[in-house]
C-alpha cells in the first residue's frame, strides 16, 4: 500500500479548518439562544405576578374585602381561607358584607396566579406583597 504523505497533511489542514469552522458556528449559534433566551424569559415574566395578594383598605384604613369567599372559591391551589366575622349575618350581595375576621394565605400553597384579584367584585386585593412567614393572616396585618 503506498501512502502519499503530501496528500495526508492536506486532508490533515483541511479536516482541522473544518473543525475550526464548526466549532465556531456551534459556538455562534449556542451563544445566539442562550441571549434569545433570556429575552424571552424577561418578556414572559412581565405576564406573571411576583407578588403575593394584600387586602386593599380604603382611606380610613378599612378593609374593602366583604367576606364573599369569591377568592376562596377560585383559588386553584385552596391557599385562601377566609373566616367570617359573623355568621349570622351573611351579606346581601357579593358586592357589601362586613370585613373578615380572618383571611389566612398560605404561602407554601400559592403560586401567584392572581385568580384571587382577578375575581374579586370589590377590588379588594392587590398583587403588591412579599411576606417572610408561610401563612399570613392578611386581616389581623392591615388592620395593624
Amino acid at each position: 500500500m503506498i501512502v502519499n504523505i503530501q496528500n495526508i497533511e492536506k486532508f490533515l489542514l483541511i479536516k482541522n479548518v473544518f473543525r475550526f469552522i464548526k466549532m465556531f458556528y456551534l459556538d455562534l449559534i449556542q451563544h445566539r439562544v442562550k441571549r434569545q433566551l433570556i429575552i424571552d424569559t424577561e418578556k414572559l415574566k412581565s405576564f406573571f405576578q411576583t407578588r403575593y395578594p394584600k387586602l386593599a383598605t380604603d382611606s380610613n384604613s378599612n378593609i374593602l374585602c366583604v367576606s364573599c369567599d369569591l377568592c376562596q372559591t377560585v383559588c386553584p391551589t385552596q391557599a385562601i381561607e377566609v373566616k367570617k366575622a359573623n355568621m349570622v349575618n351573611f351579606p346581601k350581595s357579593l358586592t357589601s358584607g362586613e370585613a373578615p375576621m380572618h383571611f389566612y394565605l398560605d404561602l407554601t400553597k400559592c403560586i401567584k396566579c392572581g385568580e384571587c384579584s382577578d375575581v374579586c367584585l370589590v377590588n379588594a386585593i392587590e398583587m403588591t406583597a412579599d411576606y417572610s412567614t408561610p401563612k399570613v393572616d392578611l386581616a389581623l396585618r392591615e388592620s395593624s
